[in-house]
């Protein structure tokens, strides 16, 4: 929903996904053609580990469109396993809205996370980091989505990113 939102306002749009079927799901409910197409990404990123579709999306009902809206770019893969030559074949990007994506990641694969998305964005850019903060479920379980403290946040962020808390 927020990648179509940003693409139709003319936004440049990537989104990591990990699961072909989700980005299969997200194309035939926002694309304006039902489903998305392949598109081959820069050299540098291993087509044996990273594959792209590309999809317009549509506009929402009642809503008239005046502008050919950005596509938006979905690269599946593991975000995690993006290294510095992938990032730098991919941005920079002056910003990244992660809403579920942090809170999904396995607790001990959090540093990683937060050093691919700072490869990802330009120096000054900023990040729009949603997460959660509860105790385990009625089951026992932790997450997903995983607590994600202010603390934890302000220390994995240290010497990347400046942190303002939004309430």
């Amino acid at each position: 929903v927020d990648m179509a939102f940003l693409a139709r306002r003319g936004y440049r749009v990537v989104g990591v996904e990990g699961v072909g079927l989700a980005i299969d799901a997200f194309a035939a409910e926002f694309s304006a053609t039902g489903d998305a197409v392949r598109i081959h990404l820069p050299k540098e990123v291993d087509p044996d580990r990273f594959r792209a579709s590309a999809m317009i999306p549509k506009a929402p009902e009642g809503e008239e469109v005046s502008v050919m809206p950005q596509p938006v770019i979905l690269v599946e893969g593991d975000f995690l396993a993006l290294g510095a030559r992938e990032a730098a074949a991919l941005v920079p990007f002056d910003a990244a809205f992660d809403r579920g994506g942090l809170v999904a990641v396995d607790p001990g694969d959090r540093e990683r996370y937060v050093g691919a998305l700072a490869e990802l964005v330009a120096p000054g850019g900023r990040v729009l980091l949603v997460v959660v903060e509860h105790d385990a479920f009625a089951d026992g379980r932790l997450g997903p989505p995983f607590e994600v403290t202010e603390a934890e946040v302000r220390s994995l962020c240290r010497g990347r990113f400046d942190v303002r808390l939004l309430v």
